[in-house]
């Protein structure tokens, strides 16, 4: 009744306390001591980099400003617009506190492990690359990804690099009185355009020759390489290094035609709490100004309205049904995650907050001559600041052992998840419990079988000796088995085999009133009486031994 007692008492205790736990997390608040007592995560937000090129192309002519709609008073300028961007990551404003402390109450132990990422120059940062691994950690990615925006400009083979292409810039115009540039300007817009036709036939010369090159590598392969295919190769790597020089020679005078007629400036662009709304992007008034004025004869005034055509827009474009909230509150995860602490008013989940990346398009517009923007790029984008936001719980009740791994990529997503739920505490017992009628040897016996891989793995030397000896025990019983299987028994052997299992009982009896003793024993009197099973069994033993020699013998 003692044992009973003890029992119903650590129910009891349990559901007083509290007996399901949960690993929490929930946004910081400003009233947080400081330093923080626990864990923090932010969550990942991405940022781009946009280097966007004008290369002047045209100079519009009054006639052809105003049949295109150009107001009257503009310059008349076509740009062919060039953007380039590479995108990072960095952390968001959302802070995240892990409350541990949640995991674990009197009849609770937890453990935790979170690691964060580095930057690119190995800074720490906040962003969570796994928590509670129980894995190797990989090294962590880079943070920085890049992805160029539009097509690059047409390559050479053979490691030739490429020009710009001529395009936009058909028809170009001598100077006349109504055109805004300077003489210097339609030159070097004419020279350029030629240059960038000779950098395009450059290009199919060389995809020619890198064919013929081929065909004949083929015929090395196969070892049928004559007279002719060696003059031939000699030949085409002569024919190959003419125009490499070709090209060298066209870029050293296409070089500072671009520089005088390109404006280049890079722009930081984090999408906000609105990523849909479309960001406006101008180049810097003073560079642009001082980029203008060599090319055209406009006033001051004039060119400070001018710059504004070197201009591009921004925004993301998410997919239907993709969820564009960037910065959460705690309304918005007590909707998520349930009904705020009525003590504190704020919100835990019951998990690991994370936000998936939203899918969508980053759409960058340039303005034209006329005034109007149009699309000059529309790259398939994830943005992590506009996801769903989601919940990887880790919940332990009554008894149960549950573990969570997730690892992250530097966006925020996880890349590998892995739940266990691992039986343990008193899952048995709780059986054993319900079972009102069980007396107390069940009750132990129903203990014994929920730590036997514990106590397997960490066993006192008597228990260890223990259970040696009970092996040996099993074995010379079966041993004295196989022997019965071969030879006939007679009157006496029958007689000892009684004897012997009427001992057997007698050690399960010993065995069980041991267990029972257990249940209420002090360490030293369950250390004595583990000591007195051992001298028992080793007596056994050997005795066994001897019936087996004797056996033997007859």
């Amino acid at each position: 009744m003692a044992n009973w007692g003890k029992i119903s008492a650590i129910l009891l205790a349990c559901a007083l306390a509290g007996c399901t736990t949960n690993f929490n997390s929930r946004l910081a608040q400003a009233s947080d001591p400081q330093p923080s007592r626990f864990p923090s995560y932010r969550l990942p937000v991405k940022k781009y980099e946009l280097s966007i090129s004008w290369r002047l192309e045209k100079c519009l002519s009054g006639a052809e400003m105003e049949k295109l709609g150009v107001a009257k008073g503009k310059p008349g300028l076509v740009f062919k617009v060039k953007p380039d961007y590479t995108s990072s990551i960095v952390e968001g404003p959302e802070t995240f506190v892990i409350d541990y402390h949640r995991m674990t109450n009197r009849f609770k132990i937890g453990e935790m492990t979170a690691e964060y990422y580095q930057d690119e120059n190995k800074v720490p940062t906040r962003l969570l690359r796994s928590i509670n691994a129980t894995i190797e950690g990989r090294e962590p990615e880079a943070l920085k990804s890049g992805i160029q925006a539009v097509a690059n400009v047409a390559k050479t083979v053979l490691m030739l690099s490429g020009g710009i292409p001529a395009g936009g810039a058909n028809g170009v115009r001598p100077p006349n009185e109504d055109a805004s540039c300077l003489k210097e300007t339609f030159d070097a817009i004419a020279d350029l355009k030629a240059i960038d036709g000779e950098m395009e036939e450059i290009a199919d010369e060389a995809k020619r020759l890198e064919n013929r090159f081929t065909v004949l590598k083929a015929r090395v392969v196969f070892g049928k390489l004559g007279k002719a295919d060696r003059r031939q190769y000699e030949q085409l790597a002569k024919d190959m290094a003419a125009l490499v020089r070709k090209r060298e020679r066209a870029e050293g005078r296409a070089a500072p035609l671009r520089s005088l007629l390109t404006y280049t400036e890079t722009f930081t662009y984090q999408p906000g709490r609105d990523p849909s709304a479309t960001e406006p992007l101008t180049a810097d008034a003073t560079k642009a100004k001082a980029f203008l004025q060599k090319l055209v004869t406009r006033e001051d005034a004039e060119l400070a309205e001018d710059v504004k055509q070197l201009a591009i827009t921004v925004k993301f474009e998410a997919n239907a049904g993709e969820f564009t909230s960037t910065v959460i509150t705690d309304d918005q995860l007590a909707v998520m995650c349930g009904e705020k602490d009525k003590a504190s008013q704020i919100t835990p989940c019951e998990g690991v907050v994370y936000r998936e990346p939203a899918l969508g398009k980053l759409v960058i517009q340039a303005k034209g001559a006329d005034g109007k923007y149009s699309t000059i790029s529309d790259k398939a984008e994830q943005l992590p600041q506009v996801g769903m936001f989601h919940i990887l719980p880790l919940r332990s009740r009554w008894g149960e052992k549950n573990t969570l791994s997730v690892d992250f990529a530097p966006i925020g997503l996880p890349t590998k998840v892995s739940y266990k739920s691992l039986e343990a505490g008193g899952a048995k017992m709780v059986e054993a419990v319900n079972q009102a009628t069980a007396s107390a040897l069940d009750i132990a016996t129903g203990i014994r079988k929920q730590n036997e891989a514990d106590a397997a793995k960490e066993k006192t030397p008597e228990e260890k000796a223990l259970a040696d000896l009970k092996q040996q025990l099993e074995l010379a019983d079966t041993q004295a088995k196989l022997v019965a299987l071969n030879k006939p028994q007679d009157p006496a052997e029958a007689a000892r085999a009684r004897e012997l299992a009427a001992l057997k009982q007698e050690v399960e009896l010993a065995d069980n009133r041991a267990k029972l003793r257990g249940l209420t024993a002090t360490p030293d009197e369950q250390a004595a009486a583990l000591t007195a099973e051992i001298a028992i069994l080793r007596l056994l033993k050997e005795k066994k031994d001897l019936e087996a020699d004797i056996r033997e013998a007859d």
